[in-house]
């Protein structure tokens, strides 16, 4: 009799895992921040990028922490591997596969969430000691251009 309440390995990567989140419509694959960007992770553990943000930027850097919001979009940290401050982003991918940078000048994105009805999401920023807060357009309208994304004064 098999024990469900052990894990169960779905993949491995030869690329540092940030964060992972279940695709809607699309059994076993999930979008993952890894490496030095985002990709589709599919059934067979197959990565299949949409972008690598992180290999345009001065600093050797990696994706870090993130989440998915209620309108399907997903969002990651990045961070620099030697943790120089300002050197991370938050990115978001769209539904359709975009990825954007919303946010610069993180050093070690961490811990992003939202609340319920999707208007405001929480990030830290862990090596600056701060927790921001971000309105987010709840109707997944993307908010424009890359940096639009703005914590509230």
């Amino acid at each position: 009799m098999r024990d469900d309440t052990e894990p169960t390995r779905l993949a491995g990567l030869d690329v540092p895992l940030g964060a992972v989140a279940p695709v809607h419509g699309r059994p076993d694959t999930w979008i993952a921040a890894a490496g030095t960007g985002i990709a589709l992770l599919t059934p067979d553990g197959a990565l299949d990028w949409l972008d690598r943000p992180e290999d345009r930027t001065p600093f050797p850097s990696r994706m870090n922490d993130g989440v998915a919001d209620p309108a399907g979009r997903f969002w990651a940290g990045s961070m620099a591997y030697d943790g120089t401050p300002g050197a991370g982003s938050l990115y978001r991918t769209d539904p359709d596969g975009t990825v954007a940078r919303v946010l610069d000048g993180l050093t070690i994105a961490n811990g992003p969430a939202f609340t319920a009805d999707g208007t405001t999401m929480y990030l830290a920023d862990t090596a600056a000691g701060t927790i921001l807060r971000c309105r987010i357009d709840p109707l997944g309208r993307s908010p424009g251009q890359p940096g639009n994304l703005r914590p509230p004064a």
